[in-house]
Parts: structure tokens; sequence; C-alpha cells
């Protein structure tokens, strides 16, 4: 199959509604999708080979086509289940370091990051029981998931903290959030616990910054925001 032709196959594909998705090293090959609104996705691995004379001259190529439909709907569930949180259902740590290089790009800023940390969980462990307090993680992420952006991302990054990931948010769209998010754990008189959270928001506007201090900036105030609600 000579070049020019090779392309016009392409070409083809495109116009029947092909989407080609992005080539890695630890993927041989390129994946093809294949949907007209009606059917399920269907997905095509596709590999080309040169073909070269006794001189090594490049005469021509072979495509190989391989529905992978099954095999890449299996990889995205187990890709899935490893990046969710059992107990909450949220996005885990592991979700969440993939997350943070894709929302780290130009198109998403300014990127607003706000680190939240459940207020009373070992009290609720210590004098309700441990079931109790697995109850208030879940509360806390489904009443975090709930405020989140249709963009936005949360995740659940260790024991009693959760983070957000918020695409195009001003410091004052992340404290807005943090306000409402305050507001509507007040009004939760339906459990056994005070549900209450503390929350602390920074923004990267460019790559002028690096997202890790960015976080590490929210951090901070999350803990000051901590000692204020210890003190009241």
């Amino acid at each position: 199959m000579h070049d020019s032709t090779f392309e016009n196959v392409l070409d083809m594909l495109v116009e029947k509604g092909a989407t080609f998705g992005t080539h890695s090293e630890e993927q041989e090959g390129r994946d093809i999708s294949f949907s007209d609104g009606k059917m399920s996705l269907i997905v095509f691995n596709l590999r080309t080979h040169e073909m070269t004379d006794e001189n090594n001259n490049i005469f021509g190529s072979v495509a190989i086509f391989t529905n992978v439909t099954q095999n890449r709907e299996l990889l995205n569930k187990l890709e899935k289940k490893a990046g969710t949180d059992p107990l909450t259902g949220v996005p885990n740590r592991i979700a969440f370091e993939g997350a943070r290089g894709r929302f780290d790009m130009d198109e998403h800023f300014p990127l607003a990051v706000i680190m939240c940390d459940a207020n009373g969980l070992k009290e609720v462990n210590d004098t309700l029981g441990h079931n109790y307090g697995d109850m208030l993680l879940r509360v806390m992420a489904e009443t975090l998931d709930k405020a989140r952006p249709k963009d936005g991302f949360v995740a659940r990054i260790g024991g009693d903290e959760f983070v957000y990931l918020l695409s195009r948010t001003s410091i004052e769209g992340a404290r807005a959030l943090i306000a409402q998010l305050k507001v509507n754990m007040s009004k939760r008189d339906d459990l056994p616990f005070k549900l209450s959270m503390a929350m602390g928001a920074a923004v990267k506007e460019s790559n002028d910054k690096l997202l890790i201090d960015v976080i590490a900036v929210a951090d901070g105030l999350m803990y000051e925001d901590k000692k204020k609600m210890k003190m009241s």
C-alpha cells in the first residue's frame, strides 16, 4: 500500500466519523474509535509495517486493523477501579496524580486548588465507632462531589483529606465555593455527628508558578482554617 493510498484510507476513516487516539510508547500501534451515535463504541488498533526489497528500499506498507473493543473496555474498567476510592466512590490519590498533569495546562488557567480536611473524624471513630467514621467520610465525599463544577475534579487523597482542582476558576470563585460548602454542611442536622471541614484555596494563574507550590499554599491555608475552627 503506497503512502498516498494509505493517507486516502485514513482520510476516508475520518470522514466516516473515526477518531484517532494518541500514540504512546507503551502501546503498539494507534487506536481508532468508531461510533455513529446509535451503536456502541467500536475500537480498532492500527499497526503499520513498511515493506522493503532486497536492497532495503521501501516500496510500500501494510496496515493491520485489530478489533480491540473488549480489551479496551476491560482496561478502562480496571483503570477506573484502580483510581477510585473504595470507601467513598470518588477518585483516589492515584487518580489525582494523573489529573494534576491534565489540569496543569494553559487552557485550565486560572486553576484553583482547594485543600479540604474533615473535622472530627477521630472523635467520631472513638465515640461512635468506625462505621460512623466511614459514614462521615462518605457524606463528606458526597457533599464535595455534588458541589463540584462540571469540569472540576475532586478526590480523596488521604484518610480525611480531599482536594479540588477547578478549571478556569479565580480565587474569588474558589472562596465562594468554600463559603457555600460550609453553609451546606452547617445545615445537615440529620446526622449523628457534626459535619464540618477545614478548607484552603490557592490559584495557579500561569506557568510562572509550579502547581506543587500552589497546592502547598492551599494546604497551609487549610491548616490555618482548622486552627481558627478549633479556637472558635
